[in-house]
């Protein structure tokens, strides 16, 4: 056996491999057992897609599934982009949140938490001309009963009959919506506001709300729906019932970020690309968890699929470890290819995540797609403002949901935050200011005190080889003499001894805060000793009479060296002089915390001391005022020089919440 071992190891060992080694029949059926496997897994692919059912008739009844829900089953059992957008105006269509315009962009809007539905009083808001609303911008928020506020002057919340210019007033109708209060200009009979119905005698179905004349009896409700003959709750304004996870989420992040029960809908944009992405894969797995509680989807792969794909790359893997093993003309062969296939094979199976449907599922969303097409046949959804909810209830969180209402989703920006720009609250009104970064350059992040004693020392280091070159300077005349006598050599080598002395003493004293290793030391004795060595050698041993270095070489070199050290010093001056600078003369700001950005290699903090458009982001040691929120209000003391920041005191506590 040891003899038969002997030539194994040799081959081993020995000749490389070559193509002419390879078993060819035997490549060519692991390769085409692999292109099997892949045809395996696309059919797998293909089989389990979603299937999306015809779209049920149009109607403009309303089912129990939230928006994120129905955008979800609408989508191809995938979660789209607006489903954020749509939880958060079904929010308001509930009665929990109301949405003010104060401007004549819809992306002018802000957001008011409401608690037993009345507005939450809150702090002015630029443009707002008082509760009521913002008079000459089109749209108010609407109490839980739907209606406008009284005495709001051109509200623009006019319905069918009020002529034209509203962008609410829906396709008109016999019975259209409640009659508003009388404001300044609307006439003792004023139009109808509220839901509108398509087709004359129709009465809108939307379940605990109301849809009659002023004055009349109010409409019945329509009947209970039911699910497999049970009841089931259709949430309406005023009656929100309980919030699914994702919901709640979203009401958080309001609240959060409410000041006095306000937020402009712009600073909903909170955290970097990396939390964002994060918060949103959150939001998005408790979608499909709660369809997947309502018996409406389920997972497209199921544990047996994925078994399934994953025995069947045995024979892939088996084939290519037995071709790996036949192309070698001995029969060698190890296991590693097999691993790396079945390795491939794991990480390919492992991908294989999404959504399908369900019988129940693919009738809910046919009756979804049915209120799709009826949403999507006004023309007036897709320029609808976020305070339109107050008129269309619910509907609009459909529309934003199905994609329909553009301009609403596209008002409510619910992504990463912008780096350039933050929103403040200091002062008492809520105001956006533009951001700026200070350079995180070392003298403004280290300690005045440790910048002294680097200006210092390297001032030091400067000085150390001025009189060596006073020295070379006051000879003129250079003459080199070889052999050196016994008292020559003596005196050059001394020389040559201090200044190397003094080149080290300057090197130590510039290189602040790094200690040179053991082999930078024999690096440095080495390269010291060895050209000494040489010289001394080549004192004795060489003739050399009346050799005169250029005198030009020599000042050229001096003056190179002076003007070198010259500029050193002087930079070092004056970082010595704003070091001292900025440990005498500090400034005390007061403001609120409106950025704390951490990277890798930086930490900046912008401080928003109110009154400026601008606020510039200081740079801070990484690490550092962890326990400073934004939002919080702060006083900061920062030098004057430099802007080194010598501490952060919260005075007022930062009242969001933790977001992410």
């Amino acid at each position: 056996m040891p003899a038969a071992l002997t030539p194994h190891r040799a081959h081993t060992t020995g000749t490389a491999w070559h193509w002419s080694d390879l078993n060819v029949p035997l490549a060519l059926a692991a390769l085409a057992a692999v292109a099997l496997w892949l045809l395996a897994v696309l059919a797998v692919k293909a089989v389990t897609r979603p299937r999306m059912p015809q779209a049920g008739p149009r109607t403009m009844d309303l089912r129990p599934e939230p928006p994120a829900v129905a955008e979800f089953l609408t989508g191809g059992w995938e979660v789209g982009g607006s489903a954020v957008q749509a939880t958060l105006v079904d929010l308001a269509g509930r009665g929990l949140l109301a949405f003010e315009q104060v401007g004549p962009d819809p992306r002018d809007t802000i957001v008011r938490v409401k608690g037993d539905g009345s507005a939450v009083p809150g702090q002015a808001v630029p443009g707002q001309a008082g509760s009521g609303g913002s008079a000459g911008h089109g749209y108010t928020a609407m109490a839980s009963t739907g209606y406008a506020d009284p005495g709001t002057p051109a509200a623009g919340l006019a319905g069918p009959g009020a002529g034209p210019g509203s962008d609410l007033a829906g396709p008109a109708g016999p019975g259209a919506g409640l009659a508003g209060p009388a404001g300044p200009g609307s006439g003792p009979s004023g139009p109808a506001i509220g839901l509108t119905i398509p087709a004359a005698g129709a009465a809108p179905r939307l379940y605990g709300a109301v849809a009659n004349e002023v004055g009349a009896a109010p409409a019945p409700l329509p009947a209970t729906p039911t699910v497999a003959g049970r009841p089931i709750h259709v949430p309406a304004r005023g009656n929100p019932g309980p919030l699914l996870p994702f919901e709640k989420r979203i009401l958080h992040r309001v609240t959060a970020l409410a000041s006095g029960g306000v937020v402009p809908a712009r600073a909903l944009a909170q955290g970097t690309k990396d939390q964002d992405a994060k918060w949103h894969k959150d939001f998005d797995r408790e979608v499909v968890a709660d369809a997947r509680a309502r018996g409406l989807s389920r997972a497209r792969y199921g544990p047996g699929i994925k078994a399934l794909l994953v025995v069947a790359a045995l024979v892939p893997a088996t084939l290519a470890a037995v071709a790996a093993a036949k192309s070698r003309s001995n029969g060698d062969g190890n296991g590693g290819l097999f691993g790396a296939v079945m390795i491939g094979a794991l990480l390919v199976v492992g991908s294989l995540t999404g959504e399908r449907e369900t019988k129940a599922g693919q009738e809910v969303c046919s009756a979804w797609l049915g209120l799709r097409d009826w949403l999507a046949a006004d023309e007036q959804f897709r320029r609808l403002p976020p305070a339109a909810v107050a008129i269309w209830d619910r509907y609009l969180a459909f529309a934003a949901g199905f994609g329909i209402a553009r301009k609403t989703v596209g008002a409510l920006p619910l992504g990463a935050r912008d780096e350039r720009r933050a929103w403040s609250t200091y002062g008492g009104v809520w105001h956006e200011v533009r951001l700026g970064y200070v350079v995180a350059t070392e003298r403004r992040v280290r300690h005045p005190k440790r910048s002294v004693v680097i200006a210092l020392r390297r001032i030091g280091a400067c000085l150390v080889l001025v009189p060596g070159l006073v020295w070379i300077a006051v000879h003129k005349h250079w003459f080199v003499r070889l052999p050196l006598t016994h008292g020559t050599d003596v005196k050059v080598f001394t020389t040559i001894g201090v200044a190397v002395v003094c080149v080290i003493v300057s090197v130590s004293l510039y290189n602040v805060g790094s200690r040179p290793s053991k082999g930078q030391v024999f690096a440095i004795a080495f390269y010291l000793l060895a050209p000494s060595a040489l010289l001394w050698f080549g004192s004795h041993n060489l003739t050399i009479k009346d050799f005169e270095v250029s005198h030009t070489y020599v000042g050229y070199g001096v003056i190179a060296l002076s003007t070198l050290l010259l500029l050193v010093t002087a930079w070092n001056l004056v970082l010595l002089f704003g070091a001292l600078a900025d440990l005498a003369l500090r400034d005390t700001i007061v403001g609120e915390v409106v950025r704390i950005r951490q990277r890798s290699e930086d930490r900046h903090l912008a401080v928003d001391p109110g009154g400026v458009a601008k606020v510039m982001a200081w740079p801070v040691p990484t690490g550092a005022f962890w326990s400073v929120d934004e939002g919080a209000t702060v006083s900061v003391q920062r030098g004057r020089w430099f802007g080194y920041v010598y501490d952060v005191s919260v005075t007022t506590a930062s009242a969001r919440g933790a977001l992410f």
